[in-house]
């Protein structure tokens, strides 16, 4: 009894020991000598620690681990020595130690056989097999296992789980060679004898492995729901490196489906739990799915850093399959950044290794790729035999059942015939791919195959081009919708929003006034979609959820951004010495900074927000606006299709269409000459007054041409005493309303507003926020801006009831509190908008800089926000006309109406605009007719356009 209860002390010791996180070195377990650590074990005890490093390998593979090599060290020959070193060699495999484990199979398979224990040698050819699958040594990992399997087989009933496991190791094998039919037969085999045996870890692991199957065959429905049992279970059974393993599998599996928020979400759960289990060959798995996403995302440089993250590793790891697969995403990463030399490099060495391996799929995949290289290079003399090479590698990739690589493969060669002016041929392989894409219900193969179909039949066949490019829409707009983040929503649409350019360019081939309709609702159905959306939902979704993953992620944000913070106050200070910029050091921490900070903002919005609903199907109806504009008011929404500028002109009562205002070119050189005028005021305000002869005449003439290419649509005209303008690309961040008209401006005419597109006006409009009674006036004391507490105390005589942050107060802390207790905001300040990056644009207060994100944070629900500061109102575009920087971060947040700066702000006339705009608002105008007289008062003492014409008016009037 003594020996009994010593011995299951021993043991017990050893599993605690194996819980804690493994120190560096191997250590005896506490209390534990290592001398006794191997004595005298009779069978039932080593098959005791055996089974405890089985369930540590998925459990804690590090910790797994450290027990076998005590164990190993401790164990000097004999039948315990061949126990605990076939425990070793599982745990190196869990480790990804495949060659250390390969060796140590052997050792241990030797030493059974020479104690002619031959079902202990069966057990260990069981993971000798996936070592050598992980080796690439597939002809003899085949060998070994069938050959095993025959033994296990002929053991009956009695090792029935075990020949299932070989089963599920040979079925990988055949899965790596790109053998899925032969694959899925295998794990079905699993799964019967799982339901037989009542085995709940080999039902998932045989589940997970027909999910990767079923995937690799486009059968995603039933992909999925094998992936999800899988994880319930593994969850259930507390497998955590397993459920790493069916995170990251349902991340590709998501990732195909085009469902790239639910992907990127399973992949940042396997990929912690990769880092948390010390699991680096499965993160570098992880780190490739990631890369396949965020390329689908058109995030490029994020797919360049994670695949040199995973090639880095898998070549020291010297896993062939893995590193061929990185090598493969990496070219397509190179190719995406237009580097086509080192594309060609990777994608060679790829093809080489894939062939070398003898996996058919992934050989015919890098031999498509490399086609596509071709297409990229524009080499025309290679076309012919790339075009040859992808037949026969999208013959061979239908046969093998590989799906969606089919599906791509089809798009390329349909590419290949367009650039050779094989049109039908084109138009046929286009027809094949969306039949793979109507097969698999892969939105993203849809939307290529459509658009790439309506760009064939554009000139020749425009009816049916319009078919096609509505249709590649709607896949477009499915693949929108479920991507939940902001910046993953842009991603999708870039490169993809001149469909609804084409569309309105196509109905506008047919005269009338239904083709421009129909043309004005394309265009506002793909204009600033996401800011519009942000500005309906503004209210709550955002913040109902809760959860310890949310307040770390929260938490993390945090850190980031006072880490930030730090770097602004140093580099943007504007007392800081001209010789102390920012080292090369310091830019990169800011950069890199920047990047956590994005990436943790679009992972909190994944977590956060579920898929949207079915996409908005309809395109944006004109009669909305319509009924939405006062009378006498008029609505310029300009577009540039192609090289043409077109203005659709819409009043309560009127629909019109202009076109052929300006070219391209035009626009262009005219900006230009009216920043080059405007910029004239850095140098001071007594600079311009004492050259105002020179230089009044010279700005007036640009604002007259501006005027002239611009406002055609008004001349002659005088009927609209209200105009919003919707500008479009390169027309964002002019003030229309200084443009000559006639003899004297456009605000001498009309009161003049601004929107990013018209759905925003309506949606502003009709949320009607009443002017503000109780605003919050936050002006920090900073150098060089002495003007800030004299607009203050002028804005405070109009608003009783405000609330006045100024000087020290004016912390980030203090608009917090009060911010909910306010009905408006106006900040005087300092700001710096980022060319380079536009949402990190920021506003300083005393104790820190305020970026895009901290301001959306704070401007919920607000009738009116004005920020008194330079550039305030100057933007970023992303696609779809999206604007990035402080005008989405105000509208966006729910915010009514935005006042702000499109150039730096006068210290001197500044003051007396801004008194004069909000006593206008108390005398009981609105907004935009407010922020008009307060302009013109300006003018009358002031008549250079740099005083009087940086503010505008963005949202409801």
């Amino acid at each position: 009894m003594r020996a009994r209860a010593q011995t299951t002390s021993t043991i017990d010791g050893v599993r605690r020991a194996a819980s804690q996180p493994p120190r560096s070195g191997v250590q005896p377990a506490p209390g534990v000598a290592a001398p006794e650590f191997g004595k005298h074990r009779r069978r039932s005890e080593w098959q005791s620690l055996g089974r405890e490093v089985d369930r540590l390998n998925l459990a804690d593979p590090r910790a797994a681990l450290a027990l076998a090599e005590r164990w190993a060290a401790a164990e000097s020959g004999g039948e315990g020595r061949a126990w605990a070193i076939r425990a070793l060699a599982f745990a190196l495999r869990f480790n990804g130690q495949h060659e250390r484990a390969d060796e140590r199979f052997g050792e241990a398979e030797q030493a059974f056989v020479e104690l002619a224990l031959e079902d202990e040698v069966a057990r260990a050819r069981l993971g000798h097999v996936e070592a050598l699958r992980y080796l690439g040594r597939y002809e003899q990992a085949i060998e070994l296992a069938r050959n095993n399997l025959a033994y296990l087989e002929s053991r009956g009933p009695a090792l029935q789980v075990e020949a299932a496991k070989q089963t599920t190791n040979l079925g990988l094998v055949y899965w790596r060679l790109g053998h899925l039919r032969r694959a899925l037969a295998c794990f079905r085999r699993v799964q019967r004898v799982a339901r037989e045996q009542r085995d709940g870890e080999l039902a998932a692991t045989a589940s997970m492995n027909v999910s990767l199957v079923l995937a690799d065959l486009g059968r995603y429905g039933e992909a999925l729901r094998a992936g999800r049992y899988a994880a319930r279970q593994f969850r259930r059974l507390g497998l955590r490196e397993r459920l790493a393993t069916v995170q990251m599998n349902s991340g590709l599996l998501y990732a195909r489906r085009a469902e790239y928020a639910r992907a990127l979400e399973a992949l940042e759960v396997s990929r912690a739990l990769c880092e948390e289990l010390g699991l680096a060959q499965k993160r570098s798995a992880v780190d490739l799915v990631l890369a396949r996403t965020y390329l689908a995302l058109n995030l490029d440089v994020e797919a360049a850093e994670a695949c040199e993250r995973a090639v880095e590793t898998l070549r020291n790891l010297g896993l062939p399959f893995e590193l061929a697969h990185a090598l493969t995403r990496s070219a397509q990463a190179a190719e995406r950044l237009g580097n086509l030399e080192e594309a060609r490099a990777l994608i060679g060495e790829a093809r080489q290794v894939f062939a070398c391996i003898g996996n058919s799929v992934w050989e015919a995949v890098s031999t498509v790729q490399t086609s596509r290289l071709a297409l990229a290079a524009r080499d025309g003399d290679g076309l012919e035999r790339a075009l040859d090479a992808s037949r026969a590698a999208a013959e061979r990739l239908d046969k093998l059942g590989a799906l969606d690589h089919a599906a791509a493969a089809r798009l390329v060669i349909g590419d290949l015939h367009a650039r050779l002016g094989q049109a039908p041929a084109a138009m046929a392989s286009y027809e094949a791919a969306g039949a793979i894409g109507e097969r698999t219900g892969a939105d993203g193969v849809l939307h290529l195959a459509r658009a790439a179909q309506g760009a064939l039949l554009e000139a020749s066949a425009p009816d049916e081009a319009l078919a096609s490019f509505r249709r590649a829409v709607e896949h477009l707009e499915r693949l929108r919708a479920r991507a939940r983040a902001d910046d993953l929503k842009m991603a999708i649409m870039a490169g993809k929003v001149d469909l609804y350019e084409r569309i309105a360019a196509l109905l506008l081939r047919a005269d009338g006034a239904e083709s421009s309709r129909g043309a004005f609702g394309w265009l506002e159905r793909g204009r600033s979609r996401g800011l519009l959306e942000q500005a309906l939902a503004w209210s709550s979704r955002e913040r109902a959820r809760s959860g310890p993953g949310l307040a770390r992620l929260r938490e993390r944000i945090g850190d980031l951004r006072a880490a930030l913070n730090g770097i602004y106050s140093e580099r943007y200070a504007l007392d800081r010495p001209a010789a102390a910029s920012s080292g090369a050091d310091d830019r990169e921490r800011a950069r890199r900074l920047e990047t956590d900070l994005a990436k943790a903002t679009r992972e909190l919005q994944i977590l956060m927000r579920r898929d949207d609903g079915p996409p908005r199907s309809e395109s944006f109806d004109a009669e909305r606006v319509q009924a939405a504009l006062a009378p006498g008011s008029c609505l310029l929404e300009y577009a540039l299709l192609g090289e043409e500028l077109v203005c659709f002109v819409v009043r309560r009562e009127s629909f019109a269409l202009h076109r052929g205002l300006a070219s391209r070119r035009e626009l262009v050189e005219a900006s230009e000459w009216f920043w080059f005028h405007i910029r004239k005021g850095t140098y001071g305000a007594d600079f311009l007054r004492a050259r105002a002869r020179a230089l009044g005449p010279a700005v007036d003439r640009i604002l007259g041409r501006l005027g002239e290419l611009l406002l055609a649509p008004l001349a002659g005209s005088r009927g609209a005493d209200r105009v919003l303008v919707v500008p479009h690309g390169l027309l964002h961040n002019l003030p229309f309303h200084a443009f000559r008209l006639g003899s004297g401006a456009l605000l001498d005419y009309a009161t003049v507003s601004y929107a990013p597109s018209a759905a925003v006006f309506v949606a502003l409009r009709e949320r009607g926020q009443p002017r503000p009674s109780r605003p919050l006036m936050v002006g920090p004391d900073l150098p060089d801006l002495p003007w800030v507490d004299e607009e203050l105390k002028r804005v405070a005589r109009v608003f009783p009831d405000a609330v006045a942050l100024g000087g020290r107060r004016a912390t980030a802390g203090a608009l917090r509190r009060h911010a909910p207790r306010c009905d408006a905001l106006h900040l005087a300040t300092h700001g710096v908008f980022r060319a380079d990056n536009p949402s990190f644009s920021a506003l300083e207060l005393a104790d820190g800089w305020l970026t895009v994100g901290q301001l959306a944070e704070l401007c919920h629900g607000f009738s009116l926000v004005t920020l008194s500061a330079c550039h305030s109102a100057v933007n970023g575009l992303g696609p779809g006309d999206e604007l990035l920087g402080l005008t989405r971060a105000v509208l966006g947040a729910g915010s009514a109406a935005l006042v702000a700066s499109l150039w730096a702000a006068n210290d001197e006339t500044t003051p007396a605009l801004m008194a004069a705009f909000y006593a206008g608002l108390q005398g009981g105008h609105d907004r935009a007719s407010s922020l008009r007289e307060a302009a013109l008062s300006i003018r009358a003492s002031e008549p250079h356009p740099y005083f009087w014409a940086p503010f505008i008016l963005v949202g409801a009037s």
